[in-house]
Formats: C-alpha cells, sequence, structure tokens
C-alpha cells in the first residue's frame, strides 16, 4: 500500500512521539556502549523524518543497527534503550491497513514500551505525553491483554491507558 499525505501526516506526529520516547532513555545506553552511536543514529533518523523528510530505506537499516546494538548491549537497561530506539525508527513503517490485525502496536507504542523497560515509570510520561493521532490509532487495534513478562505490561498499561475509559 502506498501511503497518502494524510497518513504519511499522522506516522509524522507518532515518530516524533516515538523519537522522544526513546530519547528520554537513550543516555542509559550511551553510558553502557559511549563507542556505539546506532540507537542514537535511529533517533536522529526517525526525527528527520517526523520534521519532513521523506520515508526512506535508511530509517530501516537504521532501526535495525540499533536492534543489532539492542542484542549486543550487555546490560538490560540499555538493551532496552536501545531497542526503544529501534522501534522509534520503525515507527515510519506502521501498517495503517493493517490496524485491524492487532500486529501493529510495536510500531506505535513500541518505543514507550522499551523505554519503561530501560527506566521503569516512563510509561506515565508516554501517556501524559500521548498526542491526540496516537490515541487515534490506538483505538482503532484490537486491545492488548497483559502478560507475565515487564514489556507485556508495559505494552498493555500504554494500550489501555491510550485509548481511554471507553476503549
Amino acid at each position: 500500500m502506498v501511503a497518502t499525505e494524510h497518513d504519511l501526516a499522522l506516522l509524522r506526529v507518532v515518530a516524533g512521539w516515538a523519537a522522544d520516547s526513546a530519547a528520554r532513555v537513550l543516555p542509559i545506553f550511551q553510558r553502557a556502549a559511549p563507542a556505539d552511536d546506532r540507537p542514537q543514529a535511529a533517533v536522529a533518523s526517525i526525527r528527520t523524518f517526523a520534521e519532513g523528510a521523506p520515508r526512506v530505506h535508511r530509517l530501516r537499516a537504521d532501526s535495525m543497527g540499533a536492534h543489532r546494538a539492542s542484542v549486543n548491549a550487555k546490560d538490560p537497561a540499555a538493551a532496552a534503550a536501545a531497542r526503544a530506539a529501534a522501534l522509534a525508527c520503525s515507527s515510519a513503517w506502521t501498517h495503517l491497513d493493517l490496524l485491524h490485525t492487532g500486529h501493529q502496536h510495536p510500531h506505535i507504542i513500541g518505543a514507550a514500551a522499551y523505554a519503561d523497560l530501560a527506566r521503569p515509570g516512563e510509561v506515565s510520561w508516554a501517556i501524559d505525553h500521548a498526542p491526540d493521532e496516537v490515541r487515534y490509532l490506538i483505538g482503532r487495534i484490537p486491545p492488548l491483554t497483559p502478560g507475565r513478562t515487564a514489556i507485556s505490561r508495559a505494552y498493555a498499561e500504554l494500550d489501555m491507558a491510550l485509548r481511554g475509559p471507553t476503549g
């Protein structure tokens, strides 16, 4: 599916919020792996998209680079911070035509969920700063139920709070 200008405008808002979520915990990764700039590159790339740059392959490459950095990180909080950057960068590739499948949560709220894994309490910031566009998209996806892991609970908490009291 080719994204319309309206779709891209929606994704740019989501991308800006995702970048902000990831950037809040990026120093955790930077302290643990100061020579590895892949998560920083991912956040920079998604910010560029959020500011109006085209959706290009570089976003996918930078997202994968940050993901590889998360796998290489020895500290769990640093790994989660790098994963937040990877997922922020992937927000540009949210499949708006597949929202009904329920498989787009990582693209929309993944950066915020992993930021919370890196530094507990970040979910509150993400909820408080979520733009209406994020809430709109979450409202169009089937709801999540909490699982047993910390990350599945962070996803479910974000999902429930962002869809509001009416679900």
